[in-house]
């Protein structure tokens, strides 16, 4: 069995969780999107949320060329933008992704085995006319694959 990328299934399977959540959907409708270029319309409604790859390396065990030995550790970024002038409303929702994502089951395109664990979360704050302008908060997630 050949080595293959994970980073681009696990985005998928990401986004199918996401878009299936009631809970999320009732805070951001369907304003879930692929880091796809021109993905996010230009003048969004608030709030949504975006996934994005991060980065994959290689999570290999020993065996022959035939056996099943490749995996890999694909981060994604699950970013939650607001308008909010305060937090509560990314904290809100980033907890509704984390309920949703965090240790939960999830299947990967070409991989009998697939884990995904919540990592970190970076507060961005863009700041406009001396005020809290838009809120960026990303989730980081860690998925762990093997064939």
């Amino acid at each position: 069995m050949a080595s293959t990328m994970a980073l681009g299934p696990a985005i998928t399977a990401v986004l199918a969780l996401l878009r299936a959540s009631v809970t999320l959907t009732t805070h951001v409708g369907a304003r879930v999107y692929p880091d796809d270029r021109g993905s996010v319309p230009s003048r969004p409604a608030f709030p949504y949320v975006q996934v994005e790859s991060s980065s994959e390396v290689p999570l290999n065990t020993m065996g022959t060329p035939s056996a099943s030995k490749y995996g890999s550790e694909a981060r994604v970024n699950v970013r939650v933008v607001s308008q909010s002038q305060s937090e509560a409303q990314a904290n809100a929702i980033s907890s509704v992704v984390k309920g949703v994502l965090d240790a939960q089951p999830i299947t990967i395109a070409g991989y009998a085995f697939a884990g995904i664990e919540y990592q970190q979360l970076t507060p961005v704050t863009d700041v406009v006319d001396g005020c809290a302008g838009i809120r960026e908060w990303v989730n980081e997630y860690l998925i762990t694959v093997h064939q």
